[in-house]
């Protein structure tokens, strides 16, 4: 038995010997020494042109199979080609399994602009259609929430789906209307949403992050975030049970949209503008917790905000 290292090279090659001869030659180079073999005349004479060999058995020498230069080449390169397309479809195979399927709801966050009608529908002059989503989080069983003003929906009863709002039709399904505070509107005015179940919900909204809870009965400055108006900031300058007030401006579509202190805690939502105060009016986010506490519906129940 011939023990061949790993440091080797090897060559074949068929030449045309004297007339009615076929020579296989073989060459071996094993580390600095060439071992070079010749084969046999061929039994018959016909001549090399006219030779046919099956590829699949190959002339052979002292067992060892001789293969002309340029079909070993071919080997090679085919070899080459299937390792890298089987690497591609194990590589292709694993990033198909780890890749989540893709929400039908999609993000859904602090700030989005949230309507109850499917297709735009006709309002009077100066009426923005939209109102704001003021917080995302989940409840004790579960559910995905939303939570924002109740007089967004005061046209629409309990159960009745709502839509992310884009300026044409027909708007994308998100969730549905739980319930609303006592008295809608007129009362704290708050509504909770039921989101879709496949809804990604972020703490990160389209101006502001939202990912907790903050004080009772704010004081100071603060900021709020619609998508009627964007970003305003100012001091609260007085409130009571259920509201507070400031100089902070808000406008239409804004309704329902989160108040801010310490950068990303909710303290309140926008409902609109005090005329006989002379200031923007804001819904305590601790009343509307009591509120949904309140509820015999365990939906809302427990409210967590996201936070990721």
């Amino acid at each position: 038995m011939l023990v061949v290292p790993q440091n080797r090279t090897e060559r074949s090659s068929l030449t045309q010997g004297a007339r009615g001869t076929i020579c296989i030659r073989y060459d071996r180079v094993i580390g600095d020494r060439q071992t070079r073999f010749r084969c046999s005349a061929a039994p018959d004479s016909q001549p090399w042109r006219n030779r046919h060999i099956e590829p699949s058995s190959p002339p052979t020498k002292n067992g060892l199979e001789t293969v002309p230069r340029g079909r070993q080449e071919e080997r090679i390169q085919l070899r080459r080609l299937y390792g890298f397309l089987a690497c591609l479809a194990a590589t292709l195979g694993a990033f198909l399994v780890n890749t989540p399927a893709a929400s039908a709801t999609g993000v859904v966050s602090n700030g989005i602009p949230w309507t109850d009608d499917l297709n735009p529908v006709p309002h009077p002059p100066g009426v923005i259609e939209f109102c704001t989503m003021g917080v995302v989080g989940s409840d004790s069983l579960g559910n995905k929430i939303g939570i924002s003003a109740a007089h967004c929906v005061d046209d629409a009863p309990d159960g009745a789906p709502v839509y992310r709002y884009t300026p044409t039709g027909p708007r994308e399904h998100i969730g549905n209307i739980a319930y609303r505070s006592p008295g809608g509107g007129t009362g704290v005015d708050w509504v909770v949403i039921r989101l879709n179940a496949d809804a990604v919900l972020t703490s990160d909204g389209p101006s502001a992050r939202v990912d907790g809870i903050g004080a009772s009965d704010p004081v100071g400055p603060h900021c709020k975030d619609g998508a009627g108006t964007g970003i305003h900031c100012g001091s609260i300058t007085s409130q009571n049970t259920t509201r507070f007030y400031s100089n902070a401006q808000s406008g239409g579509g804004d309704s329902g949209g989160p108040v801010l202190q310490n950068n990303t805690e909710i303290v309140g939502m926008v409902r609109g503008f005090d005329p006989l105060l002379f200031a923007f009016e804001y819904i305590k986010f601790a009343a509307v917790l009591d509120g949904i506490s309140a509820q015999p519906n365990p939906i809302g129940k427990g409210f967590v905000v996201t936070n990721n």
